[in-house]
């Protein structure tokens, strides 16, 4: 499963695969990756995953549960989020990895507040995805503000 998921990841310039961008699919592990960040998985932040998903992608209920289902698989396997990143930089401009990081803090804010290892996790994220920490910072206020 995970060798088919890299594979996929790993095609220079994919557009689609199974119908769905690979793109689509690394954002949810990315997503999945802060949620698992402090060993717990919360009904909230499974909402919030499926919000950020639903808005960022515009996906239909169906669609988001087998998405929600494949990255949880991938993401329970996984050995770190550089190929997942590598992914998302190759397709999307500045703008649309800024929205993923606002959507990573929103989900860090779920719940009781920000755990350290969640926010170590976008940390590295958004160093991997190139953000400036001028624009890491601003995500997270944005996040802070809709929470």
């Amino acid at each position: 499963m995970l060798t088919r998921l890299l594979d996929r990841i790993r095609i220079r310039n994919a557009r689609e695969q199974d119908g769905q961008p690979v793109t689509v699919l690394a954002a949810a592990i990315l997503l999945l990756e802060v949620a698992w960040a402090d060993h717990d998985i919360s009904d909230e932040e499974i909402a919030i995953l499926r919000s950020a998903l639903t808005t960022q992608f515009e996906l239909d209920g169906t669609t988001l549960d087998a998405l929600i289902e494949e990255s949880r698989q991938a993401q329970a396997q996984s050995v770190g989020v550089q190929p997942y990143t590598q992914a998302i930089n190759e397709s999307w401009n500045e703008q649309e990895r800024f929205e993923l990081v606002v959507n990573l803090w929103r989900l860090a804010y779920a719940g009781a507040g920000v755990d350290p290892l969640e926010e170590h996790t976008i940390r590295r994220i958004a160093d991997l995805l190139y953000l400036s920490h001028r624009r890491f910072i601003e995500a997270k206020f944005l996040a802070r503000q809709s929470a």
